[in-house]
C-alpha cells in the first residue's frame, strides 16, 4: 500500500508591476537619517580619564560594536606647532634606488582625543549592580 504523497499547492501569479509618469504633484515625504545620531551611552559625559559609566544586562562583549564606534569618533587629524595637519609618509623609491619619504595628503595622522574600554563586571560588587562598565582611558 503506498501512501499519497503531498503535493505544494501552485502558487498564485504575482501582479504586473506598472510604473506610472513622472510627476511633481505628490509632496515628499521628509527622510530621517538616524546615522550619526546620540548614542544612548553617556560617552560625551566621561569628561576626565578614569570615568566610567556602568551598564546593566550587558557583556563588555556586546559592548564591543559600541566602543570601537566611539573610539574611531574621538580620533582627530594630529596637528603640529604651527597648527598644520601631519601626515603620513609615503615612501617612493626611485629608478636609482633611492628613497624618498613624501606625505601622503589624503591621509593625516590620526591622535585620540578620547579612548574608551569596557570590562564586564560582577552585579553583587559593582555600586551600581552593572554587569559591564565601560571608562574612559584617555
Amino acid at each position: 500500500m503506498t501512501k499519497p504523497t503531498a503535493v505544494a499547492p501552485t502558487p498564485a501569479p504575482k501582479p504586473a508591476v506598472t510604473i506610472g509618469a513622472v510627476s511633481s504633484a505628490v509632496k515628499m515625504p521628509e527622510v530621517v537619517n538616524k546615522r550619526g545620531s546620540k548614542s544612548k551611552y553617556p560617552f560625551d559625559d566621561l569628561n576626565e580619564v578614569g570615568q566610567s559609566f556602568p551598564v546593566i544586562g550587558k557583556t563588555a562583549a556586546s559592548l564591543a560594536s559600541v566602543v570601537s564606534g566611539q573610539n574611531r569618533k574621538h580620533k582627530v587629524a594630529k596637528v603640529d606647532a604651527a597648527g598644520n595637519t601631519v601626515y603620513t609618509k609615503l615612501k617612493q623609491t626611485a629608478p636609482d634606488g633611492s628613497v624618498t619619504e613624501v606625505d601622503d595628503k589624503n591621509k593625516p595622522e590620526m591622535v585620540e582625543e578620547k579612548k574608551f574600554f569596557a570590562v564586564d563586571t560582577d552585579p553583587k560588587t559593582d555600586p551600581d549592580k552593572a554587569t559591564a562598565r565601560v571608562f574612559r582611558k584617555v
